[in-house]
């Protein structure tokens, strides 16, 4: 695990279909999102981002979470998806590298850490998925960037 940063994200424009249910089946929910949006030919331009609407206590068996990916510029989606602008802002950054079933020490090292720096979170933590099942099949070589927006 890396150490946790700060800097300025960038807005950009995703494509997104929101879900709520176990945290386990959210491969599952990947593979569905991913099968609209090449159904509805939107051009993907990034990594997949996954955004959990969280309210106080982490329930792994009732989450409410979005999937995303960037597209350039603005496109057209029918529902369930949808197109949205991700805004800019300042996010605290932490990079976990391994299985998902590890990644609950990165988030709480830099909730901890945002503590320390005198931050606070403004908005919902989203995972950027560097190296995801889609692109190895090794969980040990998942690459995954932990963000918070902040103030």
């Amino acid at each position: 695990m890396c150490q946790p940063i700060t800097y300025n994200e960038q807005e950009r424009w995703v494509v997104a279909m929101r879900f709520k249910g176990a945290i386990s089946r959210t491969s599952e929910s990947w593979q569905r999102f991913a099968r609209k949006v090449h159904n509805q030919e939107i051009p993907v331009s990034g990594w997949g981002i996954s955004v959990y609407i969280t309210e106080g206590e982490f329930d792994p068996n009732d989450v409410e979470y979005e999937l995303m990916f960037p597209i350039e510029g603005e496109a057209h989606a029918e529902p369930p998806l949808k197109i949205k602008k991700l805004p800019a802002g300042k996010v605290a950054s932490i990079i976990h590298r391994g299985p998902f079933d590890g990644i609950g020490a990165a988030y709480d090292t830099l909730f901890k850490w945002i503590n320390q720096q005198g931050l606070s979170p403004a908005g919902y933590a989203r995972e950027v998925h560097l190296r995801c099942p889609h692109n190895t099949t090794d969980p040990k070589g998942l690459v995954t960037e932990i963000q918070v927006p902040v103030r």
